[in-house]
């Protein structure tokens, strides 16, 4: 008995610590919840550089939200984005929506002392087959002509205007604009908007930082004037959507299961007791499972193991049962003798139900290991909390009530299969139904059902990529290079194979051309602007 005693003031010291470690995990927002049903697919281990370069993309812009406001004219749609802006100040983000003349002439500047050497591949191209006669009298109507694209330095130094039209083509990456010191987006059909460019100072699956935002944008949404709308995409928007729905989920399945075991209880002992331990059993289970699955995962859960979690309810509830059935009916002071009596049937339950789970760890899926894990901890915690703590924690007198003795009766008519035309007629109806639904069932092995977004939000975001015309992040090309300007050079080689192909592509190149590519172009500049100047002084 005092070893028990022991076992026991130790097994509630590690509750006490868990608790306490749940707490900081929930209080302190270090708990992650993923959403994304990939990461609970097997991981590539033969491309670890993809895998790298994955997570840097997903990394780069899970904090991130952009916000379009407006749909009409452009100064209704200012004045919209700056009033949604002036709300979004309170809210746990970063905000960019304004562009001063500094950081525009920044911009200019970072490149101005390049200008000689930077061509777009059009531009090289054409330098490469024009005649400079032809050349020069391009130039030379550029510089009378009254209206043209504004130009940097002076003529002599860029005659064809061609850093101007470099930058022009970088700018033309993005439908984003800056016009009155502000971010802005046009449609081309007169339908303009306000851009606003969020980042969340916490990881985009805090919780706490998601409803804040998402508050905040549908405070700012129901305050828009009549005939302005608010658009608004992000793996925050995406991951506060799973995080309500797995919610929704764990209390729909957890408060039902448990609703049930209250019910059942009740009829079976007459008595709240047994409901309230068998609560806590439960309770401890899932406390030790997040804790335990934080501590091996990072501090980081999915979303889809704290729904299968829900589960432990009606499994774990089996073990406080067990021990509340053996009871009823016996002294207690007996209680000791009894729980040795169920001992090895409660650890026979127990066992094999671990095993069945522990065997998920055994796949190549993460998810799937996760899940495991997050089981057999709740599992073994519930049984260990039957066995060590119900006995002190049980007091009084268990009788058998009229509904325990009734359905204890019941099972010496089981099975009774055969022995009545009911039961013939009700086993061959249930099984046409079974074959009948066997029948219809088909196989679907798209993992993307297993991501129900909101429609509202996937219209938003098809909305939103097509009035920016984003590209899709998924679908890159991973290049090496032993040093930058080798990587610059084959990322060069890659791009102008693609785009010969049709292809729309952004690369780094395109910014920060290689030092070859650079010597190169200017190389080509020096040559036929020395020829234009020539011929256009003639």
């Amino acid at each position: 008995m005092k070893r028990s005693g022991v076992l026991v003031g130790l097994w509630a010291a590690l509750v006490l610590a868990m608790a306490a470690h749940v707490a900081w995990l929930l209080a302190g927002g270090h708990l992650q919840l993923d959403t994304d049903v990939l990461a609970m697919l097997p991981q590539d281990q033969r491309q670890p550089a993809v895998q790298a370069a994955t997570r840097v993309l997903a990394e780069a812009g899970q904090r991130r939200v952009v916000v379009l406001v407006g749909g009409g004219e452009w100064a209704a749609a200012k004045a919209a984005g700056d009033a949604v802006a002036e709300r979004l100040k309170a809210a746990p983000v970063t905000l960019k929506f304004e562009v001063s003349d500094a950081a525009a002439a920044e911009w200019l500047d970072f490149y101005a002392p390049y200008r000689g050497q930077l061509l777009t591949p059009a531009q090289r191209e054409r330098l490469q087959q024009a005649d400079a006669a032809a050349l020069a009298r391009e130039a030379v109507e550029q510089l009378y002509r009254p209206v043209g694209m504004p130009r940097i330095g002076r003529w002599n130094e860029d005659p064809l205007n061609l850093f101007s039209a470099w930058l022009g083509e970088r700018a033309g990456l993005s439908r984003v604009r800056v016009t009155e010191d502000r971010l802005s987006l046009d449609d081309g059909r007169d339908h303009h908007y306000a851009v606003l460019m969020l980042e969340l100072r916490a990881s985009a699956f805090s919780m706490t930082a998601q409803r804040g935002l998402v508050d905040a944008l549908d405070t700012a949404r129901a305050a828009l004037p009549q005939g302005q709308q608010l658009l608004a995409i992000g793996v925050p928007l995406f991951a506060a959507a799973a995080a309500a729905q797995a919610e929704g989920e764990v209390h729909t399945i957890g408060l039902g299961s448990l609703a049930g075991i209250v019910v059942l209880t009740l009829f079976a002992f007459a008595a709240i007791r047994p409901r309230l331990l068998v609560t806590l059993s439960i309770g401890v289970g899932l406390l030790a499972a997040v804790s335990l699955s934080a501590l091996a995962f990072g501090n980081k859960l999915h979303m889809i193991t704290l729904v299968f979690g829900a589960s432990l309810v009606g499994v774990a509830e089996n073990y406080g049962s067990n021990y509340f059935s053996g009871r009823s009916g016996r002294p207690f002071a007996e209680r000791f003798e009894m729980l040795a009596e169920q001992g090895p049937v409660m650890w026979l339950a127990m066992l094999t139900t671990a095993i069945g789970y522990a065997l998920l760890a055994l796949t190549p899926f993460p998810g799937l290991r996760q899940i495991a894990v997050f089981s057999v901890v709740g599992l073994l915690a519930a049984f260990v909390t039957t066995l060590l703590m119900f006995p002190r924690l049980d007091r009084g007198e268990m009788t058998f009530t009229r509904f325990a003795r009734w359905l204890g009766s019941r099972r010496a008519l089981w099975p009774a299969l055969g022995r009545t035309r009911f039961t013939a007629v009700f086993v061959a109806v249930c099984g046409v139904l079974l074959v009948a639904g066997f029948a219809q069932l088909r196989t679907q092995d798209d993992v993307r059902t297993l991501q129900n977004s909101p429609p509202g939000l996937l219209a938003q975001q098809r909305a939103v990529s097509a009035l920016m015309e984003l590209p899709s992040p998924a679908q890159f090309y991973l290049v090496r290079g032993d040093s930058e300007e080798q990587l610059l050079q084959r990322e060069e080689a890659l791009t102008t194979r693609l785009r010969a192909m049709g292809n729309t592509v952004q690369a780094v190149s395109d910014w920060l051309p290689s030092q070859a590519r650079q010597a190169a172009d200017a190389a080509l500049l020096g040559r036929v602007r020395g020829e234009l100047l020539a011929e256009a002084g003639r």
